[in-house]
């Protein structure tokens, strides 16, 4: 890391090629190549014709990308999963649920990064299927596979796999795709795996 610093006295000015007396060793000397006093540069960064440049140029370069931008796509279209799409995933989950009469349940909804939507929680659940559901959406949205992918590949024997930090490579986690593109994912937890 390279340090520099300079107490000029008051009145006095740094000059280009002057050295600075008592700079350390291995520390830099600061040399303006203007011969005006420090005052006079402080006034021309805060105000003069240096942030006259520096506005005209920000101006210059915004025109210049707006106008490429009609050429050349800098964005991509994302589809968005709202709350009310993770309330009907949860109704849906919850139609199954009763359907195979799981014992209990919670159904945690997530966006693309992981980030909680929604969550519900059938009477009679365990206490932490709810850590449990949401950390298995988060999961499948992150890494955008099923949990059950990370489950078998454990089983398997790549037990590294458990470290990874906030992971959840437990069967009931799915990413929620919309026309080509994960949006989301449901997670599940508190009934049997095959529920």
């Amino acid at each position: 890391m390279l340090n520099a610093s300079v107490w000029p006295d008051s009145g006095s000015s740094l000059a280009s090629g002057d050295p600075v007396d008592g700079t350390p060793e291995g520390h830099a000397t600061i040399r303006l190549q203007s011969r005006r006093p420090l005052r006079d540069v402080t006034e021309y960064l805060q105000g003069g014709s240096f942030v006259k440049t520096l506005v005209t140029t920000v101006a210059a370069l915004l025109a210049a990308f707006l106008a490429t931008s009609g050429q050349a796509q800098s964005t991509l279209p994302k589809q968005t999963l709202t709350l009310a799409g993770a309330k009907k995933v949860i109704a849906a989950a919850l139609a199954q649920a009763r359907q195979v009469n799981a014992p209990g349940g919670v159904i945690a909804v997530v966006d693309d990064g992981g980030n909680l939507i929604a969550v519900e929680r059938l009477d009679g659940t365990f206490a932490a299927g709810g850590l449990i559901s949401i950390g298995k959406a988060r999961t499948a949205a992150i890494f955008k596979r099923p949990t059950s992918v990370f489950e078998k590949i454990i089983r398997e024997g790549r037990t590294p796999m458990v470290a990874l930090h906030d992971f959840t490579p437990l069967q009931g986690g799915v990413p929620i795709e919309i026309d080509g593109q994960i949006v989301g994912a449901v997670g599940v937890s508190g009934a049997a795996s095959a529920q």
